[in-house]
């Protein structure tokens, strides 16, 4: 039997484990190989089809395909369906992310990303190199305003804008090398 000092330890211990596992990012914790979970108690393998890096931030994070049940915003970083992708000559990858408190807001960090940072991106074997040309902040009406060059190869992250809560924040990244 437990004596009321040690149950005290103990429910606040569980409580420290609560707390510091939900802000936990298991990001890094895959490999680009077949991850399993299960889907209204069926066994579904997802492939990720791309990998998001962004050294400054130390996010690594990975991308599924549009029609993916794991591309959704409450789940993951969500590439958009009017998305191209990084190999389409002048495309825009566009990739939409939480921002906030909890276990998937994965763009907390963009606010430190300044001009001249680089966004990779691996695709089928290659990494797309990108610097960040262009910050802005866009009102928050459910659609976003993509400011670019339409005759550069870009990708786009947004996020709702934590520093004011009725904007999007805006990052466009302009390809320099694919390596």
């Amino acid at each position: 039997m437990l004596s009321t000092v040690n149950k005290i330890i103990y429910v606040l211990f569980v409580f420290y484990l609560i707390i510091n596992l939900s802000f936990v990012n298991l990001s890094n914790a895959y490999t680009l190989t077949d991850i399993e979970f299960i889907n209204n108690g069926n066994k579904v393998i997802e492939n990720p089809i791309m990998l998001l890096k962004i050294p400054k931030i130390n996010l690594y994070n990975y991308i599924y395909d549009k029609d993916s049940i794991k591309n959704n915003i409450d789940k993951n970083i969500q590439i958009m369906k009017e998305s191209n992708m990084p190999n389409e000559n002048n495309g825009n990858v566009v990739l939409g992310g939480h921002s906030g408190s909890g276990p998937v807001a994965y763009f907390n960090g963009l606010v430190y990303l300044s001009i001249g940072d680089k966004i990779i991106l691996e695709y089928f074997d290659k990494q797309y190199i990108y610097v960040v040309s262009n910050i802005y902040n866009d009102y928050k009406d459910g659609r976003i305003t993509i400011r670019r060059d339409i005759n550069d190869t870009t990708v786009t992250l947004f996020t709702c804008n934590l520093l004011n809560k009725n904007n999007y924040l805006v990052i466009i990244g302009t390809l320099i090398s694919i390596a």
